[in-house]
């Protein structure tokens, strides 16, 4: 993470899913991504993964399960299966996911927030929301990463601030 704020441009595209939206190239991203962090000596508790869909959470998971990036599951035995335990008692070996409405209250070191929207139609969700964005990047001690579409993103009066916030757009080797 070379910035504070880093972007990755997503060209992937939303898609209907669980009465909700998901964009699977995103996830593909958020996986390698988390996965290269990990892999380069990040500690998983350090890492948050957001999103504002719970389409997009249910895919997350799916895939970083599939990943083998160990996830905090709150219904788990041990666990205490409410949102305080996700927020404040997760083992330090464990990556936390969760809606942008779910997480407040938490922060992690890194903080991976998957924006999903790849259609104009969809912008009004994040843009009418400032507390969503606010609750999305203030939950990042040291760095917050947009992942999305710069071009859609940049047409949302809200989202286009944080776009603009982005100094460092990040390569990536995905394709939709």
């Amino acid at each position: 993470l070379a910035e504070a704020v880093v972007g990755y441009d997503i060209r992937g595209r939303q898609s209907a899913y669980l009465g909700s939206w998901k964009n699977d190239a995103e996830v593909g991203v958020v996986c390698d991504l988390v996965r290269t962090l990990i892999s380069s000596g990040i500690s998983p508790g350090r890492i948050a993964v957001l999103t504002p869909y719970r389409g997009q959470l249910r895919a997350l998971d799916d895939g970083l399960r599939r990943a083998g990036v160990p996830l905090y599951d709150v219904t788990a035995p041990d666990a205490r299966g409410d949102e305080q335990a996700m927020l404040f008692e997760v083992p330090t070996e464990c990556v936390v996911t969760g809606t942008v409405h779910r997480f407040q209250g938490g922060e992690r070191e890194i903080v991976l927030f998957s924006s999903v929207v790849s259609e104009s139609r969809s912008l009004p969700f994040l843009n009418q929301r400032a507390n969503l964005l606010n609750v999305a990047v203030s939950r990042a001690k040291r760095h917050f990463v947009l992942l999305g579409s710069k071009d859609t993103l940049q047409q949302g009066k809200l989202t286009a601030v944080l776009v603009q916030s982005v100094k460092h757009w990040a390569p990536h080797n995905r394709s939709s």
